[in-house]
C-alpha cells in the first residue's frame, strides 16, 4: 500500500462509521469503474486498432480536412451549418438517443 493510501485512510478512520461507509463505497465503486473500463478496453481493442489504420489511411488519401473550432464555434453562434458542411457543429450528436447509446461508454 503507497504512503498516500494509507494517510487516506488513516485520516477515514477518525471519521463516523456512516462517513467511513461513505469513503469505502466510493472507493469501491471507483474500483469497479477502473475494472468496467479495462474490459471495454480489452473487449474492442481489435476494432479500435482497425478504426485507426482506417483513419490514417484515409488521412494519407488526402480525404480529410482539419477540424476548425473557431469556425465551427462561430457557424454555431450565426445559427446553422452552410449548405454542404454536416460538420460545421456535431448539435446532431446530441440527442437523446445518442446519449443513451453512449451513457455506459
Amino acid at each position: 500500500m503507497t504512503k498516500l493510501l494509507k494517510k487516506a485512510i488513516a485520516e477515514a478512520r477518525r471519521l463516523p462509521p456512516e462517513e467511513q461507509d461513505a469513503i469505502g463505497a466510493m472507493i469501491l465503486e471507483e474500483i469497479a469503474d477502473e475494472k468496467r473500463w479495462a474490459k471495454k478496453f480489452a473487449e474492442t481493442k481489435d476494432q479500435l486498432s482497425r478504426w485507426a489504420d482506417q483513419a490514417l489511411a484515409e488521412i494519407e488519401a488526402g480525404r480529410t480536412m482539419p477540424l476548425d473550432f473557431d469556425r465551427r464555434d462561430a457557424v454555431a453562434k450565426a445559427g446553422g451549418a452552410p449548405a454542404g458542411d454536416p460538420f460545421a457543429t456535431f448539435e446532431e450528436w446530441n440527442s437523446p438517443e445518442d446519449e443513451k447509446a453512449f451513457r455506459d461508454l
